[in-house]
């Protein structure tokens, strides 16, 4: 039986990694304004274009297809798979009743950190596929049955990689990656709520 947190434990959680994001998310703005790779990995000539993509409209649209597709995909496998409901049964003790702005924020920081990180700054010197792995590792809970979180971080990461070489920027895995959290964070929120209930 995983082990509930009390509420101002998991504030504080939430809190730390919320700072942390942001923190790091200002760290990645930094360092990507100052490399040269990403803009010619990415075959642009200045930032905003590295994060627009070649069309914002575009990359909206297939930003929010796939982040769609993750999260049914993300759903099926939390709800019918053991290392899944393991996995979400402990990161909902860990989350506990979210409101929407948090979770929204939390997603956001997140995402943004996350995609700045790993498609904008890794991917150029990793390649796709090395920098789909770190994506995983960097997901890696090491406790008994939900180590499979991991290899389905790593295949995100590969999808998340393609969508930002097809759209030629990072909008499209940015929102994807949004869809996919902000929704998932929701949900562990909703299920806290039914088990205190």
């Amino acid at each position: 039986m995983e082990e509930q947190l009390e509420p101002a434990a998991r504030l504080s959680h939430l809190a730390k990694a919320t700072m942390a994001y942001a923190l790091a998310t200002v760290f990645c703005l930094a360092l990507i304004g100052s490399l040269d790779a990403p803009l010619e990995y990415f075959g642009v000539d200045r930032i905003g274009a590295l994060f627009a993509g070649r069309d914002v409209a575009s990359g909206l649209m297939w930003g929010l297809g796939v982040g769609a597709i993750l999260t049914g995909v993300g759903e099926v496998l939390t709800r019918f798979t053991d290392w899944g409901k393991r996995l979400t049964r402990m990161l909902s003790a860990l989350v506990g009743e979210l409101n929407q702005i948090d979770a929204i924020l939390l997603a956001l920081l997140s995402s943004l950190c996350e995609e700045l990180l790993f498609r904008g700054i890794a991917m150029p010197y990793l390649t796709l596929v090395g920098a789909a792995l770190a994506f995983g590792l960097a997901h890696l809970i090491p406790r008994k049955g939900v180590w499979l979180w991991a290899v389905w971080a790593a295949c995100v990461g590969l999808i998340f990689g393609e969508l930002a070489l097809y759209t030629g920027g990072l909008l499209a895995p940015f929102v994807a990656h949004f869809m996919v959290n902000a929704i998932g964070l929701t949900l562990l929120s909703r299920r806290s709520r039914r088990r205190a209930a």
